[in-house]
């Protein structure tokens, strides 16, 4: 739900979400995190998760 609100909060225009059913194996509550990642392969993110979907979304939004 947070990176729908991200989403949501980034679009130059408002739409409506809805939440219907599920897929089978679907999982909620579960979280990604990239500590063994970056300890494994001392690897860091260079572009914030706000930033990357700012520049998926104008990229979408110039496909039309």
């Amino acid at each position: 739900e947070k990176l729908i609100n991200e989403i949501l909060n980034l679009l130059p225009y408002k739409i409506s979400v809805s939440y219907e059913g599920k897929t089978p194996g679907d999982q909620f509550g579960i979280v990604g995190d990239i500590d063994k990642t970056q300890k494994s392969i001392s690897w860091n993110p260079n572009t914030k998760l706000e930033t990357g979907i700012k520049i998926m979304l104008d990229w979408a939004i110039k496909l039309g």
